[in-house]
């Protein structure tokens, strides 16, 4: 069987307003379209401070507008995280 891959999203149209947060569990963060990249030609960048975790698990939501459907279901989700290398220990 051949593996596809699907690129959802390669953030290039630098367009915000594409995205809403969820601050129910962390208030302090904020989204912005980077040059920092692995493929393509931009990438969403999510800064977070959790000091500012309200309630639950400190999960920080981002929501899609546009309906990312695909005609079969995904296995695998895949993405690249870079953190700042401080400790958060």
């Amino acid at each position: 069987m051949e593996k596809k891959q699907l690129l959802l999203d390669d953030f290039t149209h630098g367009d915000l307003s594409r995205y809403e947060k969820n601050t129910t569990f962390v208030r302090t963060y904020q989204l912005a379209i980077s040059d920092t990249h692995v493929k393509g030609g931009k990438s969403l960048q999510l800064s977070y401070h959790f000091g500012g975790w309200t309630a639950g698990n400190g999960a920080m939501y981002i929501i899609f507008k546009d309906n990312l459907i695909t005609k079969s279901r995904p296995l695998k989700l895949g993405m690249w995280v870079h953190g700042d290398g401080k400790s958060h220990g």
